[in-house]
């Protein structure tokens, strides 16, 4: 049986935010070329059949130039044609300029997963994001003007010095926007993110009340919840993330990703010095 599902990695950010646990490395010009370089060797060693799903994150994917853009999805067109359900690729929203959102539409990509985590501009300071709400609002309505079929936003809630009334906000500018699915987060820290020690977590009972009231807002909106903190309009699930909680088989490259192909999971080291040099070095 043939695995239909490919997740790309992309490390590469302008800026690290505070409270990120993912593969990332900042972003560097010479350190982009040579990891496409090496991205595409991965890319040929696949088989060159028609992907169902694929899904390009990060880091940040938008964080490459326009031509750099170009480059990875002329990579991955290869796998792409009149059978694949889903093409995804992860945004945020400083770096998805018009001409960038339409490259990615050019490539036959169809959704866009877009990292707004809050429209609250002071609580977007507190967590070292770079855009603002008017920013996020603006790459939204771009992606809907260009045609993508699915748009999706992240949400966190329990961000440092946030309240309910923010998130109800939040809730409110996402339901007036054209958005199809929702990731909403409750915002959990690993001890070597940035924003560990100053972090104060909301109480269970607190916790509670808010997702309660999250699923209920969006229950009444329309939005289904199909997983623990996914929601989707109608048939908009994500199709690739529901490969990996269906434990099906699925395709992994680039550093920091894991592929899956019967039982076996194949892990790639974060080490992109040991990458750039041709060691991809599964885990």
């Amino acid at each position: 049986m043939e695995t239909k599902a490919l997740y790309i990695h992309i490390p590469f950010c302008d800026h690290i935010c505070s409270y990120c646990d993912f593969a990332k490395v900042y972003y560097r010009e010479e350190f982009v070329l040579k990891y496409l370089e090496r991205l595409k060797e991965e890319l040929n060693a696949l088989p060159h059949h028609i992907m169902r799903t694929i899904y390009i994150g990060g880091g940040t994917p938008s964080a490459l130039s326009l031509k750099q853009l170009d480059i990875l999805l002329s990579m991955v067109d290869p796998f792409v044609g009149d059978d694949t359900l889903e093409y995804t690729i992860e945004v945020n929203p400083e770096s998805a300029t018009l001409d960038k959102l339409e490259c990615m539409h050019t490539h036959g990509v169809n959704r866009i997963s877009a990292g707004v985590q809050t429209f609250n501009n002071d609580l977007l300071k507190k967590i070292e994001r770079y855009h603002t709400s008017d920013i996020a609002k603006e790459v939204v309505r771009n992606a809907k003007a260009i045609g993508f079929k699915h748009i999706s936003i992240d949400l966190m809630y329990g961000l440092p010095g946030q309240t309910l009334e923010d998130v109800k906000e939040d809730l409110h500018i996402a339901l007036s926007l054209p958005v199809n699915h929702l990731s909403y987060y409750s915002l959990i820290l690993e001890e070597h993110t940035r924003l560990y020690d100053s972090f104060e977590p909301l109480d269970e009972e607190t916790e509670g009340k808010w997702s309660d009231y999250i699923v209920e807002t969006l229950s009444h909106a329309g939005f289904h919840r199909y997983e623990v903190s996914n929601f989707a309009l109608g048939n908009h699930e994500s199709e690739h993330n529901k490969v990996y909680w269906h434990y099906d088989n699925y395709y992994g490259v680039g550093i920091g990703a894991t592929g899956k192909i019967d039982n076996e999971l194949i892990s790639h080291s974060r080490s992109l010095t040991d990458y750039l040099q041709g060691k991809i070095q599964y885990i």
